[in-house]
């Protein structure tokens, strides 16, 4: 295998500048609220607790992190989610499996393996 060079600046720029964010209007509290899919961080962070937590916080932490305005800008901060845990359960499991979903976290789903090159 080939030793790989740093990416070119330009290259790393586009992949910056790349809008990989999907989100998805949700209707909550008589608002739209879009469902999005978390970045690279939020996701680590989560994959490290969610096994470590009780249910209704993973479904907080994980609302908490997927949920965002209009602009993109979550609803929630992490200092709010106990706020979110008091709010109506099947509202919130309501849009935990929808983040979810769009997060590929389901069950069902399979980590990917690393692939030969």
């Amino acid at each position: 295998m080939n030793n790989p060079t740093a990416p070119a600046p330009a290259l790393l720029a586009a992949i910056a500048a790349f809008d990989d964010t999907e989100r998805e209007p949700v209707q909550a509290w008589g608002k739209t609220f879009y469902i999005g899919i978390m970045d690279e961080a939020a996701y680590q962070s989560w994959m490290s607790l969610k096994d470590r937590l009780q249910p209704g916080t993973c479904r907080a932490i994980l609302v908490a992190h997927c949920l965002t305005d209009e602009e993109g800008n979550r609803v929630f901060t992490n200092e709010q989610i106990p706020a979110l845990r008091r709010k109506s359960a099947k509202t919130v499991e309501r849009l935990f499996y929808l983040a979810r979903d769009k997060n590929d976290l389901s069950p069902e789903k399979k980590t990917l393996e690393p692939t030969q090159t």
